[in-house]
């Protein structure tokens, strides 16, 4: 059975893998045009911004899993989602980036976990 940390960091290392291969997908390729298939649109990521054009909201799919960010007006990523085959599990993370509540699921078991500004575990679960 794996340590409470050796979860938190397989799940914090997928969320990060997923999201800088999100980013540099966006800062880095070009925009493609989504199929249109029996009304889907089939693709492989999806990026949407605000009036403004603001990154706020982005869906992933690479090596590292399928994940969900949403962000704030600031362009703070704020909600991650984040599946593969070995974990599930999502974070809420504060404006000064740190996550302060991870829930997740890796391979058969539960964990939650609640963090303080520092980082610091103030309750976790198993």
């Amino acid at each position: 059975m794996m340590s409470k940390r050796q979860f938190a960091a397989a799940l914090c290392l997928m969320t990060v893998a997923a999201f800088a291969g999100g980013l540099v997908a966006g800062l880095v390729a070009r925009p493609a045009i989504a199929q249109a298939a029996n009304g889907e649109l089939v693709g492989t990521g999806l990026r949407i911004v605000d009036n403004d054009g603001k990154h706020r909201a982005g869906i992933s799919i690479g090596e590292a899993g399928v994940v969900v960010s949403l962000f704030d007006e600031s362009g703070r990523q704020r909600v991650t989602l984040g599946v593969n085959d070995r974990a599930t599990g999502f974070s809420l993370i504060a404006t000064d980036g740190n996550r302060r509540l991870t829930v997740g699921e890796l391979q058969g078991t539960a964990t939650a976990w609640i963090t303080d500004r520092e980082g610091r575990t103030l309750w976790g679960a198993p």
